[in-house]
């Protein structure tokens, strides 16, 4: 066993060497010798498991990690993650592939993977992985390329700023991890493959494309190991062996060009991919997944003024049936582009912790998610205004705010909340799923509002816990441990 991988580990450092001198920007991964022989043998007895056109839609749990550095700063935006995904399936719709995400998303603080050479990534996915799945990296730096498949340790790494929401480098390299080579194999590195390696450019009687090139005739002859605009006219006028010229096609995902000429797979590399999905990657299909739920758009609490003051900084929502996550973020209503705060939750509120300014408008967003529908269709943004004063008439009522004693809680806890005013109050203790759990109204002559709640009965996790009347407004988490 361990002679056995020693010889992967030897075999992926061999791949990694050679994408070394990949141009920045490039794509790290070259597709070995060893790695062709299966795409030649689907080409010559074209018998795949799964042919293009076939009902139905293979669903592939897509793990991933999102690499910061040792102090936690600098990864990949949550709010990009969910529109990428969401456009890598429309990408991949014609090959009737659907990624779904894995929860949870994962963070690595770690500075050496955050900018790592291929070495170093081979053992952050070796240390990472997640079985029965595909494992995603976003990092700073992936060796100096913009993204690269590692067959070793069987992970793909891609670059923070190769990522944006149309970038098509996430669907180039899950390429790679399906089994497809580079449209233009053999050129890599700025490479010349032997004359007996070259593409002709002829089909028909006469073609070499099912043993040279990426070994897919319906895919044309391509030389262009660097990337390139499109359309192609010929700015670098090649010749094949037989002295025809190359015109590679720009349409291609697995070409070099830019970004906005990739548009598709073509019929015989969707194939390929299917064959290996149901060959040597099979338990990814046979992992299971929750049926793909609707969700509805999930109501914002904020004051009817919509003015948050300093003492009532948060943000609560309904629980949207069927989501399994929420994506919140905060930004000022000036610059909506610029995340001040965002966080993924199962919870049903948000603390809001930044600094906000006295008179300051903002926007709060509430995305609702399921693992098969991160689209955010039903998105929830409300603006608010922000208020350094306290959100009652009387300052001193809320110098210290609502505490629970204990909590943790087992049997019981005390809710107190020092110097209120005389009036009717409101207490709603609800659980993680939105569920109300516990109402009561009450009229307290004022002073110092404090009231047992048993605890004894209730399930060990995290509650909500809402106090609001006579200009009072404030939740709290309580955790119930028995």
């Amino acid at each position: 066993m361990r002679k056995i991988l020693l010889l992967i580990a030897s075999a992926f450092l061999t791949h990694a060497s050679m994408a070394q001198s990949i141009a920045e920007q490039g794509c790290g991964t070259i597709t070995s010798d060893e790695e062709m022989q299966p795409i030649y043998e689907y080409v010559r007895t074209l018998e795949s498991a799964k042919p293009k056109g076939t009902a139905g839609v293979d669903s592939i749990p897509l793990s991933i990690h999102i690499v910061t550095k040792d102090d936690g700063t600098g990864g990949y935006p949550l709010q990009n993650v969910f529109p990428l995904i969401c456009s890598l399936n429309t990408r991949y719709a014609p090959a009737s592939m659907y990624f779904y995400i894995a929860w949870p998303i994962r963070y690595i603080n770690n500075t050496s993977y955050y900018i790592h050479n291929f070495s170093v990534g081979y053992q952050m996915m070796q240390t990472n992985n997640v079985a029965q799945s595909v494992n995603v990296y976003f990092v700073q730096d992936p060796s100096g390329t913009c993204g690269y498949f590692s067959p070793g340790a069987d992970g793909v790494a891609i670059g923070i700023n190769c990522a944006a929401v149309n970038s098509t480098t996430l669907v180039h390299e899950l390429g790679h991890f399906f089994s497809l080579p580079h449209t233009f194999r053999g050129w890599e590195n700025g490479a010349t493959p032997p004359v007996y390696q070259q593409e002709y450019v002829k089909r028909g009687v006469g073609a070499n494309c099912t043993t040279a090139g990426d070994g897919f005739c319906d895919t044309d002859a391509d030389y262009l190991g660097s990337r390139w605009a499109c359309p192609y006219n010929g700015f670098n006028v090649l010749l094949d062996p037989l002295g025809d010229t190359v015109k590679p096609d720009p349409t291609l995902y697995m070409s070099y060009s830019m970004d906005a000429c990739m548009t598709r797979f073509s019929p015989l590399q969707i194939g390929s991919m299917q064959n290996n999905l149901y060959g040597i990657r099979n338990a990814l299909r046979l992992r299971p997944s929750t049926p793909y739920a609707a969700l509805s758009t999930p109501n914002v609490f904020l004051p009817a003024n919509k003015v948050m003051y300093s003492n009532t900084k948060y943000v609560m929502w309904n629980k949207v049936p069927g989501a399994q996550y929420y994506y919140v973020k905060i930004t000022s209503a000036a610059l909506p582009t610029v995340v001040r705060q965002e966080a993924l939750t199962t919870d049903t509120f948000l603390n809001i912790s930044i600094a906000m300014v006295n008179g300051g408008n903002y926007l709060a967003t509430v995305v609702p998610l399921q693992e098969k529908n991160v689209c955010g269709a039903h998105t929830a943004a409300y603006t608010f205004s922000y208020s350094a004063a306290l959100g009652v008439d009387d300052v001193a009522t809320h110098q210290r705010p609502l505490s629970m004693v204990p909590n943790p809680a087992n049997t019981e806890t005390r809710l107190q909340v020092p110097n209120v005013k005389n009036g009717s109050y409101a207490i709603r203790i609800t659980n993680i799923a939105g569920q109300s759990i516990l109402q009561q109204d009450l009229q307290h002559s004022g002073g110092t509002f404090s009231i047992p709640v048993s605890t004894q009965y209730l399930p060990n996790g995290i509650y909500s816990v809402r106090i609001t009347g006579n200009g009072l407004s404030m939740v709290e988490k309580l955790v119930v441990q028995h």
